[in-house]
Formats: structure tokens, C-alpha cells, sequence
């Protein structure tokens, strides 16, 4: 009896198939809520042409997906962070990287849950069910690429958010420059992840293995001129779903011509999984250090930050001056690779606090745009703070926070980020990512400022056709990414404690 004994408490301790796919939880829970959306989406017969109203569907399907998802983001924030392992066949891994990533890109679709049939209804498209369903999709897609432990399995989350983005982006198909825009990324993206495909071969081809860990293991053959193609290919592939130049030239016009939630949701969501990917990737071919391979993406970063944001200092529409912005911060972004592994809690940070203030942006122009009912200009927000004080509030807040001016929650991601890379001797990119901080201020700084500023004769005529639509749920997104900023900037340590080990 007292040997069986050992033996038990050993089988109970042993991980059982529930244990394993206990981490699956967020694939789970994203796959019932696509099908749960289309699902109650059928419930009504389809809304009847040019007639707007609210669709019964509306209320179920956001209340299923604010339940969901907060008790996803719940399950992301528990998590204890001294777990580490693959799951699920070795197929998954189970890390923080993997971790932080859903959580950022969960807390992505629900900004984007809450505001997009908001958006939807206001050009007589009352599909809310649908337009959640594609979200949920993107969202499974973006995780299943940042947390793969094999290529393939990498490429199938690619292809599974690509698409979504693709039908997301083309959402309504009675604006030009909506379908311009879906076909746009459509055939640029398609391209890329073909790029993408055939350097995944090309490394399978050189190391016979499609499992990033066993890639890392066979460091003699990761270092041939055959996976260094690979890695280059997959590399290209990558950064153009991060919007660096000179991958960029898609960028200000997708933004621009998708509707304004869908723009918000992808310009975060796609470089957190992009970036996680890239991470992985470099990691497992052990070119971290590689001095080619630095110089390549410390060019591409400084490109980026410069091109960026002397681009968006000239841009008229305040739409593609967030676009290039983007560019601008991927090139931000591309400093922790650059340095390398210590540079991990820093860029974490830096993506939390970008995902709060450029949603919450974005969020704040999508009310603009639905009380003028037309794409804003810099000259259309002036003297919005009479009309919209609330929205030209949070405006301001997130413009502030991506300028970078304390103590928003974008100079605490950028005091980290260039402050780690100086730790480790990098002084070039902090230098370049100051200076071109410095131009950001200038564009991000002047439209806070416009805000609150008093209107010519012209543009206070412009304004007094402003629509009157209440956007609840739009207004609370907001709020939510405005509390974020101020949070992260008084109390960065939180995240930074969660990154560490959880709460």
C-alpha cells in the first residue's frame, strides 16, 4: 500500500489532456464567439435597403462579446508567469511573449467590438453580427501566429487574420474608397505572405524541420546562405505587415479608405502579432546576433522613424497623418529586435501604451467623422472642444500620449524603450527615435492644440450640420483607451509587474 502510494500522487500530478488544452482557452473562446455572432446574426431577416434603425441582434452580440472577451482578458492577467512550456502537441507555446500578445490583441477586438456597429449603422449597415464575426476571426488568427511553435501553423494564423482584414477593410462596398482599399491590401498582402510562404520553405529546405525550437537546435545549419534566404524572405514578409519602410507605401492608403474601427483595430493588433512573430523567428534562427542582420533592421528602423513622421507632418487628412505615424512607431518598435533580448520588457510596454493611444485616436476621429459625416481634415477640428467637448477631451489625451509628453502613457513607453537601448550601449536609435519624437510633437501637438482653439466663420458654418447620434458604446471604447493612457503613464509598473510574473 505504501508503494501505490507514490505512484498516485504521481499520476496526479502527471498533465492530463485537459491540462494541455486548458491554455487553448483563447482559441476556444474566439471560435464560439465567431460562430456565435453569425449565428445571431440570422436571427433577423437582412435589413431593408437605405433604411437605418437598430437591429434587435445589436444588443446580444455585444453583450456576449463584452462578457467573452473581459473574461478573456481576465484569464491573460491571472496568469502566473513562471509557467513556460509548449502545449498541445509542442504545437503552441506558452510563454509570456505568447500571453502578452492576446492579452493586447484581445483588449484590440473588444475596442473594436464596442465601436464598430456604432460605425457600421451610421452608413446604413446594419450587419454588426458579421462585422464581429470577422473580428473574432482576426483575432483568433493574430494569436495563433504570435503564440506558434511551428511555421506552418504560423502562416495558417497569417492567412486566417490576412483574410478577415481583406473582407474587414471592404466592409462597405458602396464607398469608393472603401473597395479601393480592400483591394489594395488585398493584392499587396496576398503577395507578401506568398514572400513569406516561400521563406518558410526555403528554411524548411535548409533545416528539415518546421519547428522553430529543433531550428534553434541545429545552429550549423541556420547558418547557411539557403535559411538565410528563408530568414530574409519570411523577414520581408513580416515587415510588411508591420508597415516599415520601405513596406509601407500600402499603409496610408488602406488607412485611409477602410472604415475608421477596422483601421484602429489593425494598426495595433497587426504589429503586435507581426512583431511577436518576428521575435520567435529571429530567436529560433539565432541571428539575433548576426551583425547583417542588425544592420539591416537598425537601417530599416531609422528609415522608418524619419520617413514616418516627416510624412506626417505634411498630410492634410488627419486619417493618413495617423497612417504614416504608424510607420513611424513600427520603426520604434524595431529598436528591441535590434538590441535584443533585454530589450523584451521594454517593447511590451511600448506596444501597450501605442495600442491606447493610437486606438483611442482613432476611436475620437470615427465620432468626428459620424458629426460631420465626411473624411476629416486638420481644418475640420478646429474648435471641436465647443461642439464635442468629451471626444476633443480624450482627442487630446491620445494625441498627447503619441507625441510622447509625460505624463501620458506614450512618453513612459518611449522613456523605457530608449532608455533600455542606451543601457545596452545603443546610442544611434534612442538618438533617432528622440529626434524623431520631436516632429511627432510637432503634427500630434499641433492638432491637440487645434482642438481647443476658436473657428473661422467657415468652419463654424461647416459645423452646424453636425449629426446628432449618441454612439454609447463608441464613447465608451474611448473612455476605456483614456483611462489606459493616464493609467499607464502615473502607474507604468503594473504592466511591467504583469509582464514580469503576473498579479
Amino acid at each position: 500500500m505504501n508503494n501505490l502510494l507514490p505512484i498516485f500522487l504521481m499520476e496526479l500530478n502527471r498533465p492530463t489532456v485537459f491540462d494541455d488544452k486548458i491554455h487553448l482557452v483563447p482559441l476556444f473562446v474566439l471560435g464560439f464567439l465567431m460562430a456565435a455572432a453569425l449565428c445571431l446574426e440570422l436571427r433577423d431577416d437582412p435589413p431593408s435597403e437605405g433604411v437605418a434603425g437598430e437591429t434587435s441582434t445589436k444588443p446580444a452580440i455585444l453583450g456576449l462579446a463584452v462578457i467573452a472577451l473581459t473574461g478573456l482578458i481576465g484569464y491573460y492577467v491571472t496568469w502566473d508567469g513562471a509557467l513556460s512550456s509548449l502545449v498541445f502537441h509542442e504545437m503552441f507555446y506558452n510563454d509570456t511573449l505568447s500571453r502578452m500578445s492576446g492579452l493586447l490583441i484581445t483588449v484590440c477586438a473588444l475596442l473594436a467590438v464596442l465601436s464598430g456597429p456604432d460605425e457600421l449603422e451610421r452608413f446604413k449597415n446594419l450587419r454588426g453580427g458579421e462585422f464581429c464575426a470577422l473580428i473574432f476571426s482576426s483575432a483568433l488568427g493574430m494569436i495563433l501566429m504570435a503564440s506558434a511553435a511551428n511555421t506552418m501553423l504560423m502562416f495558417l494564423g497569417l492567412e486566417l487574420f490576412s483574410i478577415a482584414l481583406y473582407l474587414l477593410c471592404i466592409y462597405l462596398p458602396d464607398r469608393e474608397r472603401c473597395r479601393e482599399s480592400g483591394m489594395k491590401y488585398f493584392l499587396l498582402s496576398s503577395a507578401a505572405s506568398s514572400v513569406l510562404l516561400y521563406g518558410l520553405a526555403l528554411l524548411y529546405g535548409a533545416t528539415g524541420t518546421t519547428w522553430l525550437l529543433e531550428m534553434k537546435a541545429t545552429t550549423e545549419l541556420t547558418q547557411s546562405g539557403l535559411s538565410l534566404a528563408g530568414f530574409v524572405l519570411v523577414g520581408i514578409g513580416l515587415l510588411f505587415k508591420l508597415a516599415v519602410v520601405p513596406f509601407h507605401f500600402w499603409a496610408p492608403d488602406v488607412y485611409e479608405g477602410a472604415p475608421t474601427t477596422v483601421t484602429a483595430f489593425m494598426s495595433v493588433a497587426t504589429k503586435v502579432a507581426a512583431l511577436a512573430a518576428l521575435w520567435r523567428t529571429m530567436d529560433a534562427m539565432g541571428l539575433v546576433s548576426v551583425r547583417l542582420t542588425v544592420l539591416i533592421l537598425f537601417s530599416l528602423s531609422i528609415l522608418s522613424i524619419l520617413v514616418g513622421n516627416f510624412l506626417a507632418l505634411s498630410q492634410i487628412s488627419v486619417k493618413r497623418m495617423l497612417a504614416y505615424s504608424g510607420v513611424a512607431n513600427a520603426g520604434y518598435l524595431l529598436i528591441a529586435p535590434v538590441v535584443g533580448p533585454t530589450m523584451f520588457k521594454a517593447m511590451l510596454l511600448y506596444l501597450a501604451t501605442y495600442l491606447v493611444g493610437n486606438i483611442g485616436a482613432f476611436l475620437a476621429l470615427a465620432l468626428v467623422e459620424a458629426r460631420q459625416n465626411r473624411e476629416i481634415r486638420r481644418r475640420d477640428i478646429v474648435g471641436l472642444f465647443q461642439e464635442q467637448p468629451w471626444v476633443a477631451g480624450c482627442f487630446a489625451i491620445c494625441l498627447v500620449s503619441l507625441a510622447g509628453i509625460p505624463p501620458a502613457a506614450g512618453f513612459m513607453g518611449k522613456f523605457f524603450l530608449f532608455g533600455q537601448a542606451i543601457a545596452e550601449g545603443q546610442l544611434v536609435l534612442p538618438i533617432v527615435g528622440i529626434l524623431g519624437s520631436l516632429i511627432g510633437a510637432a503634427y500630434y501637438l499641433g492638432t491637440a492644440i487645434s482642438l481647443f482653439s476658436n473657428p473661422l466663420e467657415e468652419e463654424e458654418a461647416s459645423n452646424s450640420a453636425l449629426l446628432s447620434e449618441n454612439h454609447l458604446t463608441t464613447k465608451a471604447a474611448l473612455t476605456i483607451c483614456c483611462l489606459g493612457v493616464i493609467f499607464l503613464g502615473i502607474y507604468p509598473g503594473a504592466f511591467l509587474n504583469l509582464v514580469t510574473g503576473g498579479l
